[in-house]
């Protein structure tokens, strides 16, 4: 079990490491140069494929590690090509499809049929490199002015709410207003209500002192006769009547 491990490993005595990364990176380029493009990927088929050598059926979107290579043709010069190959899941027969930039679809090269391509709308005009570029000349164009349009929609809203951000600081400012109105009419009428309690107050001390003076000029004026009583022999003044007092 040890000896499986590998814990100790043999160098010869004229080893050189950088020698062996320099002899690891001429093999990993030419390994590249060998396959010539070809990259494996994982992919997912784009529609139902039928096999030509089984006639087995593939379905849409089965995940597949297939091959990707570039091609040498270019759509109007430009867009890159890919074929896609990938392996038969019952007869590990190669089938390819390739990429088809004009439709944006995906074309079958050999290996195997697409299924329900009766279906499809097949364009027999093919258009040409003129038309290609009198098509996109117009569309650039198209989207320019598209561009214009949206920039002029963009500050238009950008001035509506502008707009809008004054009215609100306007309606803050008319509230705030509003507010200091109400609360120096609620100290107005504070101070009012205070003034006429004071009023009142003074009233009724005045109609108080007012009606103690009178009193006390009444008690002034008519003070009380005092009564008192005679004690021994009478020795006032006859009696005008004649009546005698029997004691």
């Amino acid at each position: 079990m040890s000896e499986r491990k590998v814990i100790n490993k043999y160098y010869p005595p004229d080893f050189d490491p950088l020698k062996a990364e320099r002899d690891l990176k001429k093999a990993n380029k030419s390994l590249k140069k060998r396959n010539n493009g070809v990259v494996t990927v994982r992919l997912m088929t784009p529609f139902s494929i039928r096999c030509l050598k089984c006639d087995e059926y593939i379905p849409q979107s089965k995940k597949f590690n297939g091959k990707k290579e570039i091609l040498d043709e270019k759509y109007l010069d430009t867009f890159k090509m890919y074929r896609l190959n990938i392996r038969c899941p019952r007869c590990s027969n190669c089938i390819a499809f390739r990429t088809d930039p004009q439709s944006a679809d995906y074309v079958m090269e050999f290996g195997g049929t697409r299924n329900y391509a009766g279906r499809l709308k097949e364009n027999k005009n093919v258009e040409t490199a003129d038309q290609a570029l009198e098509r996109l000349v117009k569309e650039h164009d198209d989207d320019r002015h598209r561009g214009e349009d949206k920039m002029q929609a963009l500050e238009e809203r950008l001035s509506k709410l502008q707009r809008e951000q004054e009215g609100d600081q306007q309606l803050v400012a008319l509230k705030n207003s509003r507010a200091q109105q109400q609360r120096k009419v609620d100290s107005l009428s504070h101070e009012s209500e205070e003034d006429q309690d004071d009023e009142l107050d003074k009233l009724a001390e005045r109609a108080f002192e007012s009606r103690k003076g009178r009193a006390d000029t009444l008690k002034v004026s008519k003070p009380a006769k005092k009564i008192r009583r005679a004690t021994g022999a009478h020795t006032g003044a006859p009696n005008p009547l004649g009546i005698r007092i029997k004691r």
